[in-house]
Order: structure tokens, then sequence, then C-alpha cells
């Protein structure tokens, strides 16, 4: 086994170099993030701290993709005139495939929920913009008018 002033040493030399050479939006940096930490997990967090605090902007990164993408996936599925349940089967696809992406680290999972929270609250807010309560509309005693089918 390594000593921690060894395993310490390489995370610091390590974070130093994915600081300065891992972009935010490589479309590497999710998987590459993953494969570190899975390595990492085997030692001590204190010894792994640097590197670790090397990967919150990767993190971050990929926490906006992520809210990004089910954004974009939210908008698809609500633009169309329907809100059947085609509209909620793609959200809750897209919703899973982003949670299903961090389940690697249960930090960014937990982090995901919070962007999940997010969706949620567009997807309340669109259909609440899509809802009619014109009370001439909504009236019970006369005949059913078109808006009303």
């Amino acid at each position: 086994m390594l000593s921690i002033e060894i395993i310490t040493q390489f995370c610091e030399q390590l974070a130093k170099v994915v600081s300065k050479r891992v972009p935010e939006n490589a479309p590497y940096a999710s998987r590459f993030v993953q494969l570190l930490s899975k390595t990492l997990s085997a030692y001590s967090a204190k010894a792994v701290q640097p590197l670790d605090q090397s990967f919150r902007p990767l993190r971050r990164a990929i926490l906006s993709q992520s809210l990004s993408a089910m954004f974009k996936a939210v908008e698809s599925a609500l633009e169309e005139n329907s809100l059947g349940s085609s509209s909620a089967e793609k959200i809750d696809a897209a919703v899973k495939e982003e949670i299903e992406g961090v389940e690697w680290d249960a930090q960014l999972k937990v982090e995901m929920e919070g962007n999940i929270t997010k969706v949620m609250q567009l997807v309340a807010q669109k259909i609440e913009q899509r809802l009619v309560l014109d009370p001439s509309i909504l009236q019970m005693g006369e005949r059913i008018s078109s808006a009303q089918d």
C-alpha cells in the first residue's frame, strides 16, 4: 500500500494537471471524473481532497449540461399541442437518463436531484401557462363549448 503522504502528493500534482488541462466543457469530462472518482474512493477523503476540489468545476459543468438537456427535453415534449402521456414519457425518459448518468457519485446524484426539482418546476410552470381558466369555458350548466371538449 502507498503511504498517505505519497497519495496526497500524487493527488496534489494530478489536481494541478486537471485544473490546467481538462476543460470544463470537454466531452470526456464526465467519464474522466467517474473513472478517477471510482479509483480514488479506496483512499481516505483527506488524502484525495486536492483532487476532489479540482473536480468541482467539472462536476458543475456536468450538472449544468444535464440541466440544459432536461430543459430541452421538457421544451420539446411540451411544445406539441397535446399534453398526453407521450409528453410525460419523454420527460420521464430524459430525467431517468440524466440521473442514471451520475449513479456513480453520491454527491453528484444529490445535486442532480436538485436539478430534477428545477425541471419539475418548469413542467408545472408550462402546464400552468396552458390552463384556460376563463369563467365562460368553465361553466357547468350550459352546453359544452368546443373549448371544454
